[in-house]
């Protein structure tokens, strides 16, 4: 195992930053095709925490041929009830927005095993701390893997460690502003009743603001209920929290309710852009 090697010094042709399914799908595709590809995560588990709503589009894994375990799936959900403010209701079952709900440690997890498999050194609990670059090219990554420093020397780099990335800040990429960032909050909740057992609901409304609420069903009586909203600084946790006390709608569904779990992150709605 070379990352747990006593050298200071790797190289490789494609390192990869950040091993959720974008970097571990891109570690795996290169390592099939017979690359030498190392992957860091900050994170001491790949996949921990969740920082999403863990809802994926139902035909995205037959598109690109992804096995969902039964480890994986949560839920099938045969379409989406939208309610655009208090009154309009669409209740929508076309392909389109049928969906998905998994567990995302253990997608993360199984992307990153198959990446492995393929010959992709997975290296958690590995940040990447400083970038040496030359214009444009990037000559070398250091790494801090346990107490430990190592400089890795890429060939190429995939950044795919999120909105605060290093590598984009090395090639001054410009910082994406508050309406370009998508936050979200959500609590995975259970001992529901659910209005919709089998469908996402989705809340468009002016509480909500510049995004959405939603309320992804994971079985029969547990959902990720929660808000993504642009524009913000911060996870919208206050306006989540009167939503479930004051909703019409919302609250009758969680009045006798547990958290389980809360789950945040952020998601860009643009690509990179040069400063």
């Amino acid at each position: 195992m070379e990352f747990l090697s006593k050298e200071k010094e790797l190289s490789c042709d494609i390192l990869v930053v950040g091993a959720g399914p974008a970097g571990t799908g891109a570690a795996l595709t290169a390592a099939k095709a017979g690359m030498k590809v190392i992957v860091v995560d900050k994170k001491w588990a790949i996949g921990s925490p969740v920082e999403c709503g863990e809802c994926l589009d139902l035909g995205l894994a037959t598109k690109f041929k992804v096995d969902i375990g039964r480890n994986i799936l949560c839920l099938e959900q045969t379409g989406t009830v939208f309610r655009i403010g208090r009154e309009l209701v669409v209740d929508n079952t076309t392909p389109l927005w049928q969906s998905i709900s998994i567990n995302r440690r253990e997608l993360d997890k199984h992307f990153a095993t198959e990446a492995s498999r393929a010959g992709a050194t997975i290296m958690a609990w590995s940040e990447a701390t400083k970038v040496k670059t030359d214009g444009d090219f990037i000559q070398s990554v250091t790494v801090r893997t346990g107490n430990e420093e190592k400089t890795i020397f890429p060939k190429i780099v995939v950044a795919a460690d999120g909105t605060n990335t290093i590598i984009g800040k090395a090639q001054k990429r410009k910082q994406l502003s508050d309406f370009e960032v998508g936050r979200t909050i959500s609590y995975e909740m259970t001992n529901l009743r659910l209005a919709e057992k089998n469908k996402v609901q989705m809340f468009l409304e002016k509480k909500v603001g510049i995004g959405y609420f939603y309320i992804i069903p994971k079985g029969r009586d547990t959902a990720n209920i929660g808000m993504g909203r642009l524009g913000v600084k911060k996870a919208p946790l206050e306006e989540l929290n009167e939503l479930l006390e004051m909703h019409p709608i919302i609250s009758p569904q969680v009045k006798n309710a547990s958290i389980l779990e809360i789950k945040t992150g952020e998601t860009p709605i643009i690509g990179p852009r040069l400063e």
